[in-house]
């Protein structure tokens, strides 16, 4: 390959093995015959100095199939950083280390079978998925896997929540889910549109309140009018706390663009405004902790359906255990982000002098509400608050909210998430070996995959807020996989 010299076979059978250069006029050539009563080939004679003419080169190298490309890179198919290697990388490299020109789908082509000498076929992961739940379940309690197959068992859904999540969020975690859509990179590929997101809210979060993504209604509001400004007072009336602050923000708002106006309200301030909001949603207006878990996958999500889920499992494995050690060396009670916050109205309050009576901020510190909003929303103390605190010596953290504070935190990453350890060494029921998982039924579509998302709409990203006691078994969604 590194002199992108091409041969073709002149004959071959059972005894011998006649190969000639693929230019008629060169007198490369080689002549192998079967050793008698043996398994391999002798070579009788070799010219090895090929004449050919340069021009005549073919640098598409027929000897380089996907196969043997695909043995060549598998060595080095993942990085120190976990990124998967591109077609787009094994072009550059059979370029510069053998001269060969790749086409496309050849690399393509190379690429997936370097993924399958490494982590195996798809037909062998969708088999392995069902063992690989059970064993996921056994070591790590209370966690729950399910797998949903048509009725000729084609793979239709895989769903998994660790038990450490389950225990850490209902105990811990401020009662909020964001909920965003991924696609998976190979074969088998996932939408991330979400029409179908908010019939699974009604159905299995009946008494959640369902609102969206601040973050991507401006983008569609700068993308729709084209106007920077339009898009900040957008944000600002969404974030504003008090009834006061947004009715000033949007009839700015309808003054500079009524378009616009229009089209937020059309949408609903109900499902994007703080004010609005029937219930708190604390400091959740986008979904940026989604967004960065689909970060976390971006190049995982080109691997087969069980290393993905073992991929997210040892990511969890480490996430946890992280977590919880740099929760137990915070020096503040408070988480980090929470203290950095307090330590900014703090300084704010120094401008504030407390009245016991008739003031424009009216605090209590017992029902921690304020009339800013802020101390009732974020279950942070505001400014005011803070100033009243300090008024009356009391400590501030005993105003914040148990989810703010480092023991909490420390709690919710306390449970450990065990490994499955290698298929070899599994035990698994024969019912549940048994079981027949096939790969999904589906088209495969013309031309490259797909690896960017789709353009972003209001209805793609939700936040579902409730209230714990209305939950049922259902709500412990963490990851899930739709084939279509």
């Amino acid at each position: 390959m590194r002199e992108n010299f091409e041969w073709k076979v002149k004959r071959s059978n059972k005894s011998v093995l006649h190969l000639v250069c693929k230019h008629k006029n060169c007198t490369w050539k080689l002549r192998a015959v079967r050793v008698s009563e043996r398994t391999y080939f002798q070579v009788r004679s070799f010219e090895n100095k090929p004449n050919c003419p340069f021009e005549e080169v073919h640098r598409r190298q027929r000897q380089a199939s996907a196969v043997i490309i695909g043995e060549v890179i598998a060595p080095r198919l993942q990085d120190n950083d976990g990124r998967i290697m591109c077609p787009r990388d094994i072009i550059g490299d059979m370029k510069s280390m053998y001269g060969i020109q790749l086409l496309y789908s050849k690399a393509h082509a190379s690429l997936q079978y370097a993924l399958s000498l490494t982590y195996g076929t798809h037909e062998e992961s969708f088999h392995l998925l069902t063992s690989f739940a059970y064993v996921l379940e056994q070591l790590n309690h209370d966690t729950i896997t399910d797998i949903q197959c048509t009725d000729d068992n084609q793979f239709l859904y895989f769903f998994m929540s660790f038990g450490a999540s389950i225990q850490g969020f209902r105990r811990c975690m401020r009662p909020v889910i964001a909920i965003d859509g991924t696609h998976l990179n190979g074969r088998y590929l996932v939408s991330d549109r979400h029409a179908s997101n908010e019939v699974g809210i009604r159905k299995v979060l009946p008494n959640a309140t369902h609102v969206f993504c601040i973050w991507h209604i401006s983008e569609n509001v700068r993308k729709k009018f084209h106007r920077k400004d339009v898009t900040e007072l957008f944000q600002r009336a969404a974030r504003a706390y008090r009834q006061v602050d947004y009715d000033r923000e949007m009839e700015e708002l309808k003054k500079l663009h009524k378009n616009a106006y229009e089209y937020v309200l059309e949408i609903g301030p109900h499902k994007w405004s703080r004010v609005y909001c029937p219930r708190r949603r604390f400091s959740m207006m986008t979904t940026n902790v989604a967004e960065c878990l689909n970060s976390c996958l971006r190049f995982a999500r080109k691997l087969l359906v069980m290393t993905l889920a073992e991929f997210i499992r040892n990511m969890l494995q480490k996430w946890f255990y992280n977590r919880h050690q740099a929760a137990v060396n915070m020096r503040s009670q408070l988480i980090d982000a929470a203290h950095a916050e307090i330590l900014e109205r703090i300084a704010e309050c120094n401008i504030f002098l407390v009245k016991l009576r008739g003031d424009q901020w009216t605090v209590n510190l017992l029902e921690k509400i304020c009339t800013c909003k802020v101390f009732d929303l974020d279950h942070l103390p505001c400014a005011h608050a803070l100033a009243a605190a300090r008024e009356r010596n009391l400590d501030y953290t005993s105003l914040c909210a148990d989810y703010y504070k480092k023991e909490v935190l420390a709690d919710a990453y306390s449970i450990l998430i065990m490994s499955v350890g290698h298929p070899n060494t599994w035990v698994i029921p024969p019912d549940i070996k048994n079981r027949v998982v096939l790969t999904p039924d589906i088209r495969t579509q013309s031309g490259r995959p797909r690896r960017s998302r789709f353009q972003s709409v209001s209805s793609n990203v939700l936040l579902v807020h409730f209230w714990k006691h209305a939950l049922t078994l259902p709500y412990y969604l963490q990851i899930g996989f739709q084939m279509l």
